[in-house]
């Protein structure tokens, strides 16, 4: 008894189909990681932005669906440069429609709420805390701890 598995041909243009697919597949998301712009807003980066589109997600603020910053964002007021700082007053309690200023290489976002201005510490994402230690720099400490014994 022979048992066929079906045309060699029809065998071939299945699997022939199947790597059009999968190679499909792989280039669509190799594509859409190219083309991912970073829209986090960056300490040397300016803005000047009727902010309508506001969206509140896991600790980031979207604006217009172009431009990311940390919605913990501190309010800047009296009792902020008096060192006691009011941390529940940060920049995602505030729902838009609003402008949003920020000055290169600066470090206060400027909101405009209908003719008022609030100032906002701005949360650079790229910096480092010394005081607060990755594992990496945990790994090269502890390192450089045992090659010196």
């Amino acid at each position: 008894m022979e048992i066929r598995l079906g045309n060699m041909k029809t065998n071939k243009l299945i699997i022939f189909t199947v790597i059009i697919i999968i190679l499909f597949f792989f280039f669509q998301v190799i594509f859409s990681i190219l083309k991912n712009e970073d829209k986090t807003l960056k300490i040397e980066d300016e803005i000047n932005v009727y902010a309508k589109n506001i969206k509140y997600k896991k600790g980031v603020i979207t604006i217009n669906d172009s431009i990311a910053l940390h919605g913990n964002a501190l309010f800047l007021d009296d009792n902020y440069k008096s060192g006691k700082r009011n941390n529940s007053v940060t920049l995602a309690k505030f729902e838009g429609p609003y402008r949003i200023v920020k000055k290169r290489n600066n470090d206060t976002l400027f909101v405009i709420i209908s003719n008022d201005t609030l100032y906002f510490k701005f949360i650079d994402p790229d910096y480092k805390d010394p005081n607060d230690p990755t594992f990496p720099d945990l790994f090269e400490r502890l390192l450089i701890q045992i090659n010196e014994r």
